[in-house]
């Protein structure tokens, strides 16, 4: 019995404990909070560009920083104006990403899937399912543009650039090469 009194002795009160987190204050619209009651319009004024002014010393170093100028060239939009920033030119310039690389690291990898799970399928239903698949994604990503190009410039070798066609389907054809190297590589695996 003393230590059942002992241990209801050390609860800590109701009084004593912090409030629930779900609780809220509840404020109404008349006890809203203004800092400039009773100023005047002059003085509310100054209120505000004081408080601007406090808050922006936090950036004061940056803002100090000089601008450089840049001569001979002209900015296709103005400085304030609201654009995407990974959309410029001057992104695409400096960034070491390549959208079409990756896309093709991301086919090349997907051969390799292909390839690597043809290999551990023991049912051949299954093994054609898979290869159906890879002949699908190369067809698809290259074969087909390639048949594409070489059919616009039959039909108007008048309105297309021969040696960039045929350049274009040469990477095509490139990237069909590969393609079959990492299944011949990754597929028959024992």
């Amino acid at each position: 019995m003393k230590s059942i009194r002992q241990q209801v002795n050390e609860w800590i009160d109701e009084e004593e404990l912090p409030s629930r987190p779900g609780l809220k204050v509840l404020r109404s619209s008349a006890s809203h909070f203004d800092p400039c009651e009773g100023m005047d319009e002059d003085d509310r004024e100054a209120y505000w560009e004081f408080i601007s002014w406090f808050i922006s010393r936090e950036h004061l170093a940056l803002l100090s920083l000089p601008v450089p100028v840049a001569v001979g060239f002209t900015p296709i939009e103005p400085n304030d104006a609201i654009s995407f920033p990974f959309g410029s030119m001057d992104f695409e310039r400096k960034s070491s990403f390549k959208a079409y690389s990756w896309r093709l690291k991301m086919i090349f990898d997907r051969v390799k899937d292909l390839a690597e799970t043809h290999s551990c399928i023991s049912q051949e239903q299954g093994k054609r399912n898979i290869f159906r698949r890879y002949q699908e994604l190369v067809e698809r990503e290259f074969r087909d543009k390639a048949l594409q190009l070489l059919e616009t410039y039959t039909k108007y070798p008048q309105w297309t650039d021969k040696d960039k066609v045929f350049k274009r389907i040469q990477e095509y054809n490139a990237h069909i090469g590969k393609c079959k190297a990492i299944w011949r590589d990754f597929a028959y695996r024992p």
